[in-house]
């Protein structure tokens, strides 16, 4: 919700309370509701209020009609309409300078970061810590990284304690590659109370980057203990033992953010192939959801483990879920007939491959059927 708890009085006029059943009915406030659903996270309903709102009617508070409409559009990646609404709410006599760091972010996001820049400028804004984030985003995206990085700098000095200032300099470090300065200052954050597991990402990955992989691995490590519900830790730290080369590693994280996120057992069943373990591999396999994508890895896992005939057996269902026309799949059936001696089979498997590097693969198992016709007590045949 990118902006969206930027402006304080934007909550500040109540919703009417409810009047007993013999008091007059008085027309509802939409603009406060949906101010007051923005607040709550139900954005959607937020926006289905507003669109029963006409601006026109009197004593609609077109101020923070506006205001919401743009916090909306700005949240749903509208950057030109959020622009269109937050100017329209500068124009009915929006004053409060904070309506300027919304309309910034949507000046960068809309491809117009000079706007931005100078719409983020001025002392009066000095005090928001989400202001000095913004200006070093509007830097960035006009191709100033240095003036960005003064800002992170200068907010960080003004606002110590603010974990998202902070983190942004983290992320700017990293961005510009200065993995080191990066790791040392975010080690700092992680020393603080409640830091955010964005925070362990960013600073495991700057300490990998930096040279140091086994220190980003014991930082992600820790990081899964202390957020062993969030995929995002499993999935770096997955992401990390398979960049040291140890793919078991790898897998057994997976194996355990299976349980958090089932689509990750496709990734958890390749690493284990990766790592000789093909057993391991099959069972993880057999949680992957997408038929298609279960069907296609399975085939190889089989054929890897030299199960050749459980690999010819999964041709019917090949069929049915049209991966045949997958030249890859077509040389793993085409490879597992072979091996079981059935020749015309594999070559009719081979016959339809044009993907160039499957192509060449063919090519030589086609010139191995030859030979083996040929000869075919060399092949035992």
């Amino acid at each position: 919700m990118t902006g969206l708890l930027l402006i304080g009085w934007l909550w500040a006029a109540p919703v009417a309370a409810a009047e007993p059943a013999d008091a007059p009915v008085e027309e509802v406030d939409l603009v406060a509701v949906a101010a007051v659903l923005v607040r709550d996270g139900h954005l959607d309903r937020a926006a289905g209020v507003l669109a029963e709102v006409d601006p026109t009617a009197e004593g609609v508070d077109l101020v923070r009609y506006h205001l919401l409409r743009g916090l909306l559009a700005l949240d749903a990646q509208r950057p030109e309409d959020a622009i269109s609404a937050f100017e329209a709410s500068i124009a009915a006599g929006n004053q409060d300078p904070a309506v300027r760091v919304p309309l910034a972010r949507a000046l960068v996001a809309a491809g117009r970061p000079g706007e931005a820049v100078a719409a983020v400028s001025g002392a009066e804004l000095d005090g928001l810590p989400s202001a000095w984030r913004v200006r070093a985003e509007a830097y960035k995206a006009s191709g100033d990284p240095d003036r960005a990085y003064s800002a992170l700098n200068d907010g960080v000095a003004r606002f110590p304690d603010d974990a998202d200032l902070a983190l942004a300099r983290v992320l700017l470090l990293i961005e510009l590659g200065l993995f080191l300065e990066a790791r040392s200052v975010g080690r700092s954050l992680l020393d603080r109370p409640g830091a955010p597991v964005t925070t362990w990402l960013a600073v495991s990955e700057a300490t990998r980057v930096a040279g140091d992989p086994d220190g980003a691995i014991l930082l992600l490590e820790e990081a899964r203990l202390r957020f062993p519900a969030e995929v995002s830790v499993h999935k770096q730290l997955a992401g990390t033992w398979l960049q040291q080369e140890h793919p078991l590693a790898a897998a057994q994280v997976l194996a355990v953010a299976v349980e958090l996120d089932p689509s990750l057992a496709t990734q958890a069943a390749e690493c284990y192939r990766r790592a000789g373990w093909t057993s391991h591999a099959l069972v993880m396999n057999g949680r992957v959801a997408d038929p298609m994508e279960k069907s296609r890895q399975r085939l190889g896992l089989l054929v890897d483990e030299g199960r050749i005939a459980e690999a010819v057996a999964l041709v019917p269902r090949l069929s049915r879920l049209g991966l045949l026309a997958d030249d890859s799949v077509s040389y793993a059936i085409g490879y597992a007939w072979f091996g079981l001696g059935a020749y015309d089979e594999a070559e009719q498997a081979l016959a339809d491959i044009e993907d160039p590097a499957v192509f060449r693969s063919a090519v030589s198992l086609r010139q191995a059927i030859g030979a083996c016709r040929a000869e075919p007590g060399a092949c035992g045949s």
